[in-house]
Parts: C-alpha cells; sequence; structure tokens
C-alpha cells in the first residue's frame, strides 16, 4: 500500500525518486518495496526510465505529476531521443507513456 510518495526534485530521476520512497516509506526488503511499486515481481526498476508500474502506483504518480512529465524532465529519454525523428519522438513519448514498455524497445521503433 503506498502511504506517503514525497515530491520529486526538479532535477531528480524517477529511479532516484522511488528510492527516496522507499527509505521514507520504512520498507526493510527492497523486495516489498518492490512488490509495492511495479507490476510484477519479474519486472526490475528502470534506472534510466520509468519501468512497469502497477496500477495503484500508476495512479498515485499520475495523480501528482503526468507521465508524459516524468519521462520529458526525469529520465534519460531527452539524451536518448536526440538521435531519431521528431515523429519518432512523439511516438515514443506515447508509447512510454501508455504502455509502460521497454524504452530502448520505443526508441529504436518507427510506430
Amino acid at each position: 500500500m503506498i502511504g506517503f510518495m514525497p515530491s520529486i526534485y526538479s532535477d531528480e530521476l524517477v529511479y532516484s525518486w522511488f528510492c527516496r520512497y522507499f527509505v521514507h516509506a520504512g520498507y526493510t526488503a527492497n523486495k516489498m518495496a518492490l512488490e509495492d511499486l511495479l507490476y510484477n515481481r519479474h519486472c526490475n526498476p528502470s534506472k534510466e526510465f520509468i519501468g512497469h508500474l502497477n496500477p495503484e502506483m500508476e495512479q498515485v504518480v499520475k495523480g501528482m505529476y503526468s507521465i508524459e512529465e516524468l519521462i520529458l524532465k526525469h529520465t534519460m529519454f531527452p539524451q536518448y531521443a536526440r538521435f531519431i525523428g521528431s515523429e519518432q519522438k512523439k511516438n515514443a513519448i506515447l508509447h512510454l507513456e501508455h504502455d509502460f514498455c521497454d524504452a530502448q524497445f520505443a526508441l529504436c521503433r518507427d510506430f
């Protein structure tokens, strides 16, 4: 259950934000925190992108920030997206925002 979710810092990656959540929420094991955060226990947290959030955490995050804002300001997407065309960037953002897919997959595909 998601109790307290801190605000994200202006220059912070989502991964670091989630790490601060783990600490502030008082989890004693990463496994417990990951189960509350990610879609299933086989998902790995993404250090560069958002990762596949479970429905409860997705609603908490969307209540605080738009997923597009997080992608553009708090992930490594802008660094990687420099090398693709503008139409492909838009499609990749939409795909990441709604499907929580692997970012490398979204960046290298023409949709």
